[in-house]
């Protein structure tokens, strides 16, 4: 089985139900490997993916569903904190995973049979969108010494070009976390969170440009969400996100969002469909010299 992780586990610690997935198809696991690579087809297939699932979680309004599994996380968490913190957390998981079948069948579904996408604006096409990810790739954010704010400003400036809401937040100094807003039509209803990380060690980054392209061309269709849809880009992912997911869902900020779903970053699938969904834990370890990384494991299904 292959391994992986993602900040979803500062998300569950919440009750939330929250999932790593990637788009990418026909794509080789070559994570953090000096030869990973992604092709540029896969990368603006897995766009239109995007388009899809988005379309799909911001049109989804079984509110007493969403309330109720979270309720019951929660309160499932407070009763067992061994699942959540001990070597039985794999339980857990399992048990999250059984009661999220409607959300993991709407990913897989919509990920295997994407709608095409249809957009006259020169911004979304396969061109503009390429040299916008390329412009992205080439901002150094590798760590030990991610350029955090070259990355943010290229991340505003993509937010303002889309009419999205945005903040910059920097719980720890030199480590800004941002965050934009697509205001839903009924703010009532649980929010839907994109999430993906801007330090790399290095990888491709790709996920969090593929979520603001699919947004470029729903709005160019004229779609707009019923539920709130919001991303983040976080820091600090590849050495444990202390200083970032952490953050993030202790803040009275994460409070305000009523996130109800998270999707984060995943696994690519080597074969013609996707198939892989992670349920994928970062702990934080120390080496020799007092540097940290993470270790992962992750359920694939």
């Amino acid at each position: 089985m292959p391994t992986g992780s993602t900040d979803a586990y500062f998300f569950r610690q919440q009750g939330l139900p929250a999932i790593g997935f990637s788009p990418m198809k026909n794509t080789p696991i070559l994570a953090h490997d000096h030869n990973e690579y992604l092709n540029q087809a896969e990368y603006l297939k897995g766009v239109d993916v995007y388009i899809s699932i988005i379309k799909a979680c911001a049109s989804y309004t079984t509110k007493a569903e969403a309330e109720a599994l979270k309720d019951e996380l929660k309160m499932r968490m407070v009763k067992n904190p061994e699942l959540v913190y001990g070597k039985d957390f794999q339980l857990l998981a399992l048990f999250c995973l059984s009661r999220l079948q409607f959300l993991l069948e709407l990913v897989i579904s919509v990920a295997n049979n994407p709608s095409p996408s249809s957009s006259s604006s020169s911004s979304s096409s396969s061109a503009s969108i390429i040299s916008r990810f390329q412009e992205y790739l080439r901002i150094n954010t590798a760590q030990p010494n991610p350029n955090y704010y070259e990355a943010a400003d290229f991340i505003l400036s993509q937010a303002k070009a889309l009419s999205l809401e945005s903040q910059t937040i920097e719980f720890v100094k030199n480590k800004p976390l941002i965050l934009l807003k697509w205001p839903g039509k009924d703010p009532s209803l649980p929010s839907v969170l994109l999430n993906s990380h801007t330090d790399v060690v290095p990888d491709t980054k790709c996920v969090g440009l593929q979520h603001l392209e699919a947004i470029r061309k729903l709005k160019d269709s004229g779609f707009e969400p019923i539920r709130t849809m919001y991303v983040s880009f976080v820091p600090d992912k590849e050495i444990g996100g202390s200083d970032g997911a952490r953050m993030l869902v202790n803040s009275d900020v994460f409070e305000q969002m009523n996130v109800g779903f998270v999707l984060d970053e995943g696994l690519p699938s080597p074969g013609g469909e996707v198939s892989c969904i992670s349920w994928g834990e970062v702990s934080v370890v120390l080496g020799d010299q007092g540097t940290r990384g993470t270790r992962a494991w992750s359920k694939v299904v």
